[in-house]
This record gives structure tokens, C-alpha cells and sequence, in this order.
């Protein structure tokens, strides 16, 4: 801090007066901090004080400026980035409106008493609160490995639901990609049977087999009608090619590291072309549909439903229902309207399962 220049005005120092005694001291006329005082702004604030030609026994900040508030009781001046304010003009270097009177970030007790309550400090702990509890949520989230938690938990639920129930039959996967659901499902089938022993046992359920489909080539090429008018193949999100991922190899070995290798059986190929290969005699007790296309979807299910292979208490996971914007003229959704409506099926619906998925439980005629 540099000294006044005028002969008039004592010298100024920051920090306690020597004395009790001691004359009083000049006060900046834009921040009211006096010079000597404890509750003072710091030094640098009042960097380059001057004295004020207009205001005899008064200095001027040259750091003071119209955004900085006063504390209520003790003015001391209150940088705007510390706490949100309403800006004033420049001009204004007399008294501070109440409306824009703050409490400092060094908060004396008679200003903290006196703001403790007031509803815009209440709305902004509110708010303070709201945004801790979202960032907190934030913290480790990433969207793909949150949607694909709630698929795991899904599919998993599935299994049980199988188990628990006793519904006869094997489980089948329409479409792979890089393995995370089919691995998903295997893990489950491999931890439940365990789980459920004693219930497996009960209803007498034999070993269940995993079927796993996919043409280890990506999506065909979306050329039927219906597919054609779908946002996500209009936009190139589904074309030919899209997903294309594990070998068959690789993924035979993924899921036979955590079920039996004898249980896992892998169709390489279009859908039309390896439908026809599952033996006569297997039923399935749940399938996930993660085909993307109306015509692959539909290809499947009428394979399924015409062959009489859906047992009792089948639970159907569709991983596309709510893509094309729920459109129930596209995907998925109209591929299941049309078999319920072909083949008579009598369902239950149980609802969305992770963001675009959708289950229902067959019942048998």
C-alpha cells in the first residue's frame, strides 16, 4: 500500500491501530474499509490509493469497482466471483441498495444473523443442494456403460425368471455384435442353476442350452420397404456392414468361458439360412431379439411361432422396441403386431427393460 500524498492525510496502514488512543483514519469513499481496522478488504484491494481532491480526509480504490458489493454490518467490499450478485452501474459509489447488499465471504456474526434466513439466500442453498445431488449422479456416469448395466440387469432377470418359474426349454439370442448380452446371458444361465437348484430340480427342468445367432457379417442391407422408411436407416445408422464384430470363433469361446462348452451352439449365417438348422425337438423358454431390421425381426419370429417352439411362460426381449421414435409402423414393434395378429399369440406385457428394450411373456394357447 502506498501512502497518501496529500500533507493532510495521516499515513495509511493496514492492520490494528498501535494504541488505543490513536485518531481515527480516513475511509475509502467507494468500499467504506478504513484504513487501521481488523475487518478490513486485504491489502491488494486498495492497491494505489489516492487521495480524494473531492472528499477532503478520504481515499479512493483504484482496484474499487461498481460490481463489488458491501458487506451489510461490517462493509467490507465482497468480490463478485465469490458469490452471485446483481451488477450496478458505474456510477453508483454511494450507499449500496439493500437489495444488493451481501454478506462477505469473511462473514461477520451480525451479518451472517442478519442473512441467515433471507429467502434469496434460501433459494440459493436450495439450488447449491440440487446441483451437489446431480453431480454426485454425474460422477461416474457414462451413458453406454449405464445402458448396458440396465441390459445386464434385465437379461439376467431374465434367466431367473426362467428358472424360478420352471419354464421348460432352451434360450436363444437373435443377433451378437460383440458379445456383451449373449456373455451376459451365459454368465447368468452358469450363476442361477446354482442358485436355483433345489427349484430346478422341483419342476424337474433338464440342462438348457444357449442358441446364439448372428451372421458374423453385420446387418444385411436394409432393402425391404418397411425398413426403408426408418429413421435410423434413413440417418445410415443401420446399414450393411453396422455392428459387425466378434468371429464365430471368438464367440463361442467368450461364452464357453463361463457356461458349459457343450451347452453353447453358434449359427453363422443370415437368419433364413440358419433357422432351418435348430432340431426339430427344441423349444426355447426365452429369446432376445437384438436384430435391429423389421424383415430380420419378423423373419425370426414367424420361423419361432409357425414351428410351435415357444413353450409356455416363454419371455421374448426385444433390445430395439423403442428405436424409430416408437413408431408402431416400424421395427421391431410392427414386426410383433403383425405375429400376434398372424398366429394368435396370447401374451402378458411386462414392460420396458433398459432404454430401448421391451418384454412380454407368452402364454401358451
Amino acid at each position: 500500500m502506498r501512502r497518501c500524498s496529500s500533507t493532510t492525510t495521516p499515513s495509511i496502514r493496514w492492520g490494528p491501530t498501535p494504541t488505543p488512543q490513536a485518531r481515527s483514519f480516513p475511509c475509502c469513499f467507494t468500499c467504506r474499509a478504513t484504513a487501521g481496522s481488523r475487518s478490513t478488504a486485504p491489502r491488494s484491494m486498495c492497491r494505489g490509493s489516492r487521495a480524494s481532491p473531492a472528499r477532503a480526509g478520504r481515499i479512493t480504490c483504484s482496484m474499487a469497482s461498481s460490481a463489488w458489493r458491501r458487506c451489510r454490518s461490517c462493509r467490507t467490499r465482497c468480490s463478485p466471483s465469490s458469490r452471485p450478485t446483481t451488477p450496478s452501474t458505474a456510477s453508483s459509489r454511494s450507499r449500496t441498495p439493500a437489495s444488493a447488499v451481501i454478506s462477505c465471504s469473511t462473514t461477520c456474526a451480525s451479518s451472517r444473523a442478519v442473512s441467515a434466513c433471507s429467502p434469496r439466500r434460501m433459494r440459493t442453498e436450495l439450488i447449491d443442494q440440487v446441483a451437489a445431488q446431480v453431480c454426485g449422479f454425474e460422477k461416474d456416469y457414462e451413458p453406454l456403460r449405464a445402458r448396458r448395466r440396465l441390459i445386464y440387469e434385465g437379461l439376467s432377470q431374465g434367466v431367473q425368471y426362467v428358472l424360478n418359474n420352471g419354464v421348460d426349454g432352451d434360450i436363444a439370442e437373435f443377433g451378437t455384435a460383440i458379445g456383451f448380452s449373449a456373455y451376459t446371458i451365459a454368465r447368468g444361465m452358469a450363476i442361477y442353476r446354482q442358485a436355483y437348484a433345489e427349484r430346478i430340480a422341483q419342476f424337474g427342468m433338464r440342462p438348457k442350452t444357449l442358441h446364439l445367432f448372428d451372421s458374423f457379417q453385420g446387418l444385411p442391407r436394409p432393402d425391404d420397404a418397411v425398413d426403408l422408411h426408418s429413421p435410423y436407416v434413413q440417418a445410415g445408422v443401420w446399414q450393411e456392414g453396422t455392428y459387425k464384430a466378434l468371429t464365430e470363433e471368438e464367440l463361442t469361446a467368450l461364452c464357453a468361458s463361463v457356461y458349459d462348452a457343450d451347452k453353447v451352439l453358434t449359427y453363422g449365417g443370415w437368419f433364413a439360412d440358419t433357422l432351418p438348422r435348430i432340431r426339430p425337438e427344441t423349444r426355447f423358454a426365452m429369446l432376445h431379439l437384438d436384430c435391429d431390421l423389421y424383415k430380420s425381426t419378423i423373419e425370426v419370429l414367424d420361423h419361432v411361432f409357425s414351428g410351435k417352439r415357444i413353450a409356455d411362460g416363454c419371455v421374448v426381449f426385444f433390445d430395439d422396441w423403442n428405436t424409430n421414435r416408437c413408431s408402431p409402423l416400424l421395427g421391431q414393434r410392427r414386426a410383433w403386431r403383425e405375429t400376434v395378429e398372424k398366429h394368435g399369440v396370447k401374451f402378458s406385457d411386462c414392460g420396458d427393460y433398459a432404454i430401448l428394450g421391451h418384454k412380454f411373456v407368452v402364454h401358451a394357447a
